[in-house]
């Protein structure tokens, strides 16, 4: 009787647990997607990188992949990549939205940004490859 009683209470905690990472992640994304919006109204936040304009989707792309990395291959800080993957999806879903509201709309910086997709890929896969180097010397060095 008492097994079934204490597994009841722990099934009850994990769910309570994962309800506030869900209340947790939900919050700082809405967070980065009004702060988002905010800054955009005040300040240009996409800086031009040799000719190619930055825009915060490409910020939250190349955080998501740094978290996944993390997540898979570093030290297990949960919290951490909840906060990391929750400001990813904000600033992509924040700019994914805007796309998408402006779509019907051509404008140009819908334009720019489609022009700029192959770079901001091959910026993505060099800092995703950078990532992993540096993880794989700093594992190697440990083991030793």
């Amino acid at each position: 009787m008492k097994k079934s009683k204490s597994k009841n209470i722990l099934s009850e905690m994990e769910e309570f647990e994962l309800q506030h990472r869900v209340l947790a992640f939900v919050i700082i994304m809405g967070l980065t997607i009004l702060l988002a919006r905010l800054l955009v109204q005040i300040w240009n936040p996409n800086p031009m990188l040799g000719g190619i304009e930055i825009h915060h989707f490409d910020y939250g792309l190349v955080l998501l992949f740094a978290t996944t990395l993390l997540l898979l291959f570093g030290k297990k800080r949960y919290a951490l990549y909840l906060v990391m993957a929750a400001i990813s999806f904000g600033l992509i879903l924040d700019d994914l939205f805007y796309i998408l509201s402006t779509a019907a709309e051509i404008n140009m910086e819908t334009i720019v940004y489609n022009s700029t997709l192959p770079a901001t890929l091959i910026v993505t896969m060099i800092v995703i490859f950078a990532i992993l180097l540096i993880n794989h010397f700093r594992n190697k060095g440990r083991k030793k």
